[in-house]
């Protein structure tokens, strides 16, 4: 169960870091804050990545902090899609 809520949350952690690079282009004016963005993406995925590679080679992961990390990964892809009129309406 804790493999499968690391690797759904890899899965769209991937999606918003790829998602708010994209919206790189679209925020002229935002430039900055957009690759603070993507960085911070970015190194989520990573440490996702570190959980489960972890999980994957016998170690224990905290099932609270799997499904909280898959909440955040949600909640950062939805407001990352959610942000794109905003972006395209103040460029």
């Amino acid at each position: 169960m804790i493999q499968i809520t690391i690797t759904l949350s890899v899965v769209i952690q991937l999606f918003a870091a790829v998602i708010a690079l994209s919206r790189l282009s679209l925020a002229k004016s935002f430039k900055a804050a957009w690759i603070c963005i993507s960085l911070a993406l970015f190194l989520m995925l990573e440490r996702r990545l570190i959980s489960l590679w972890h999980v994957y080679q016998g170690g224990l992961e905290d099932p609270v902090n799997s499904l909280l990390g898959l909440a955040v990964s949600v909640f950062m892809l939805m407001g990352l899609i959610g942000l794109k009129t905003f972006i395209q309406t103040n460029a």
